[in-house]
C-alpha cells in the first residue's frame, strides 16, 4: 500500500512543472563533495532531490541515514531515476 501511494505521488509530481526548492550553497557543496559535479547522474540526482524535497526534509533524511542507516525513499528514487 505504501509503495502504491509513493508511486501515485511520484506520478502526480511528474505531471506538474518541476521547480526546485531553495537550498543553501553549503548543502549543494556537501552533496557534490560526495558526488562529482559535472557527472550527469550526480547533476540529475541533485536536480531531482531539490524538486522532491525541501532543504529541511533533505537534511532530516541525511540525519536519519547517519543515525539509523535508512535513506529517505525520495533520495533513493532520485538516484535510481538518474542512473545511466
Amino acid at each position: 500500500m505504501r509503495a502504491l501511494l509513493a508511486l501515485s505521488a511520484l506520478l502526480i509530481a511528474a505531471c506538474q512543472p518541476a521547480t526546485p526548492h531553495p537550498y543553501p550553497d553549503e548543502a549543494r557543496e556537501a552533496f557534490f563533495a560526495m558526488c562529482r559535479m559535472g557527472d550527469e547522474a550526480c547533476d540529475c540526482a541533485w536536480g531531482q532531490i531539490t524538486v522532491a524535497m525541501t532543504h529541511a526534509e533533505y537534511q532530516q533524511a541525511l540525519d536519519t541515514m547517519e543515525a539509523k542507516g535508512v535513506m529517505d525513499p525520495r533520495v533513493v528514487q532520485a538516484s535510481i531515476q538518474c542512473r545511466p
